[in-house]
């Protein structure tokens, strides 16, 4: 807008060369601003044009934390009067507590058959109940009496230390406990809130329900890695070289690797490696049709300097087909007899046990705050979606990774 200011300016006083060329550049910028608003965040360019123009930009509202909550995708299932009543509570508990530790001497609790006035406790013992389920009450000794486990005889400085314990870390309850359902709302009813809350059609019409954009780990790092150890022939079940390496040819999913040192074959010098780092998983179905999983390590690939191609040691056996290949942060839909699992949509991070055909996904929905990742039984129908770099779903894609390897003819 400063811009168009002193093009004004310079109108008014006949300035109209300086004005010309201010014109001309503000033109430029603009056009620039509007082309980068296209590519990068899929504005309509009129739309674009017309905000700049006008000096108008609906995004910018009085309250942040308003828009905040409408703009993140989950409609989350909190008590807010509970936890609000259980917080007011602390404060006063503590309050409380607190004024009878100040003035509480071990002659008082010895010498009185009460040392708290029936007022001061009633209120104490209202309050403790909403704050710590765990204490019953507190007794007119001013000693803690928790719900399961019996009142002790004790001495007066262990009943005054422990209450001035309790006291100090006394803090309102997590409040997890007051949330029974987190779950991602649809592409409808994000549309419904923006639509709503910004009462400007054209600008929310191109707000889209937003996820987060991974990128996409297709690295190659090499054959070893450095969480792969060294582990003795004993500790892998086997008492031979020749059994281990009999179950590491047939074995899809055996965790060994062994490198020569010196020699080839059983009486080689060789060291035995339980590798289980993973460059992607591969989805396949068995000679029944069933799905089945397996991890391809970095020690199962290496690249070929001729052909520039990733060479995959293990072929599937005969009878299996190849169903996908999927790689850390590919978002994914997986599905069970045609419906979508639970949890089944997020970005895939990686194998949780290769033995029971599990990975981790990590998804919107999850009631556990803490832990962000899904644990996800992958042997089944998945499609990959394609997400632009705003976090955007732009569809579904095909793995498109078929030819990724070429497989060891020997």
């Amino acid at each position: 807008m400063s811009i168009k200011n002193d093009i004004k300016y310079h109108e008014k006083r006949g300035n109209a060369q300086t004005a010309i060329r201010l014109n001309d550049d503000y033109t430029i910028e603009r056009g620039k601003t509007v082309d980068k608003m296209f590519k990068q965040y899929g504005f309509n360019r009129e739309y674009t044009q017309d905000l700049l123009d006008n000096g108008y930009v609906p995004s910018i509202c009085d309250n942040l934390r308003n828009e905040i909550e409408v703009r993140v995708p989950l409609e989350i299932d909190f008590d807010a009067k509970a936890y609000t009543d259980m917080e007011k509570a602390c404060f006063d508990l503590k309050q409380l507590l607190n004024g009878v530790r100040y003035n509480l001497k071990d002659c008082d609790i010895v010498g009185e058959d009460k040392v708290i006035d029936d007022n001061t406790l009633e209120r104490i013992n209202e309050r403790i109940s909403l704050v710590d389920p765990k204490v019953a009450c507190l007794n007119s000794k001013a000693q803690i009496v928790y719900v399961d486990k019996p009142v002790e005889e004790v001495d007066a400085d262990k009943i005054r230390k422990e209450l001035d314990a309790y006291a100090k870390k006394l803090a309102p309850a997590d409040i997890k406990n007051y949330i029974s359902d987190i779950h991602m709302v649809s592409e409808e009813e994000y549309s419904e809130r923006v639509h709503e809350y910004y009462g400007d059609k054209k600008f929310a019409d191109q707000i889209e329900l937003p996820y987060v954009s991974f990128k996409i780990n297709r690295k190659y790092r090499g054959s070893m890695v450095a969480s792969d150890n060294p582990v003795s022939l004993a500790k892998t079940g086997f008492t031979t070289y020749k059994e281990l390496e009999e179950d590491m040819k047939n074995n899809l999913k055996s965790p060994y690797y062994v490198r020569f040192n010196s020699g080839i074959g059983e009486t080689g010098n060789f060291t035995i490696y339980d590798a289980r780092s993973y460059y992607c998983i591969e989805i396949y179905t068995d000679i029944n049709g069933g799905y089945q999983i397996r991890g391809i390590r970095y020690v199962d690939v290496y690249k070929d300097n001729k052909t520039h191609k990733m060479v995959l040691l293990k072929k599937l056996p005969e009878g299996c087909n190849h169903y996908m290949y999927l790689f850390k942060n590919e978002y994914i839909k997986a599905y069970k007899k045609g419906k979508l699992r639970d949890n089944g949509f997020g970005s895939y991070r990686g194998v949780e046990n290769i033995n029971r055909n599990t990975g981790k996904i990590r998804v919107y929905s999850n009631k556990d705050l803490s832990n962000r990742d899904a644990v996800l039984n992958l042997a089944g129908e998945c499609k990959k979606i394609e997400m632009s770099i705003l976090g955007h779903i732009i569809g579904e894609r095909r793995c498109g990774d078929q030819s990724l390897f070429i497989t060891e003819r020997n």
